[in-house]
């Protein structure tokens, strides 16, 4: 049987390269940010979005909770606004350079740096932990149920537990590790990044690597079910994967399906069936699979 992609929407707006989206708490909203500085809202029934703020630097990474939206900037400054009233609650200064990813656990904020280094914030944005990693930038944090996993410019991947100490270190991967999901029910780990290689990382700590794509891996997102993955790549597709045998479902392309005419940054499943998706090109778009 075959699986049909139709792109629902277009979100445009942004002035340069999307690099970072995220849902908001009703999932019928989103925030994104990219190059331009711009920090949007948008429905997801509308093309049309609001701009909450405009920064004087590129924005890497958006992430919301209950009660915020969070910014993290090339510049190392980490910016939290309120999701109703879109005011700057808290400014600050994290690293010297960019910030890659934020993330969530208990009533805490973990961000992702350049300097290598996990920052632990507490409920009230001050800096609560430290945790160093790597000499070189990490890019990706995934929560999981033992505790953390982390991936970066170093060719690897850090286990850790839920009080930060590290379990274990992968250190196979050729390349700069960009993007990684987690199968909770196997315990396995799916990563990518600047080889283009799919890995995947069984319990008994097993390797299976799947070229994937003709560029960088820039993210990786199991659907709610854990049936099916997508991967978003530099080489402007997005792929559609079956989880339990890694079987590659679906290209999805400008040319066939009106996808991005450039880089695919990171992806996001809003319904069963339907993920947005931001682009070098500018663009936000949104799809159903039939």
């Amino acid at each position: 049987m075959s699986i049909l992609v139709h792109k629902i929407l277009d979100f445009v707006g942004h002035q340069q390269a999307v690099y970072s989206i995220a849902l908001l708490s009703n999932q019928n909203s989103f925030v994104s940010s990219g190059g331009d500085g711009f920090l949007v809202k948008w429905s997801l029934n509308s093309p049309e979005g609001v701009l909450i703020a405009k920064h004087n630097e590129p924005i890497y990474c958006v992430s919301a909770n209950q009660t915020f939206v969070f910014t993290g900037s090339s510049n190392g400054n980490l910016s939290v606004f309120d999701i109703e009233s879109n005011h700057l609650v808290k400014k600050i200064k994290l690293d010297a350079n960019a910030l890659f990813d934020i993330v969530f656990f208990e009533d805490k904020v973990l961000v992702a740096t350049f300097s290598g280094k996990i920052m632990v914030l507490n409920s009230e944005f001050e800096i609560e932990q430290t945790v160093a990693l790597s000499g070189k930038s990490i890019r990706k944090i995934k929560v999981i149920e033992s505790g953390f996993i982390a991936v970066g410019s170093e060719p690897a991947v850090w286990r850790l537990s839920k009080n930060f100490e590290l379990v274990e270190k992968y250190t196979h991967f050729n390349q700069s590790v960009f993007a990684i999901d987690y199968l909770e029910k196997q315990r396995t780990i799916i990563c990518g990044g600047r080889d283009a290689v799919l890995e995947i990382i069984n319990k008994e700590h097993e390797t299976e690597s799947i070229k994937a794509h003709l560029l960088h891996i820039n993210d990786i997102c199991l659907n709610d079910e854990k049936t099916m993955f997508l991967t978003a790549s530099m080489d402007k597709t997005i792929k559609l994967w079956n989880s339990e045998n890694f079987e590659l479902l679906k290209v999805i392309n400008s040319e066939k399906n009106g996808g991005h005419r450039s880089s695919v940054n990171k992806i996001l499943w809003f319904d069963k069936n339907k993920f947005i998706s931001c682009s070098d090109d500018k663009a936000i778009k949104s799809f159903e699979i039939l």
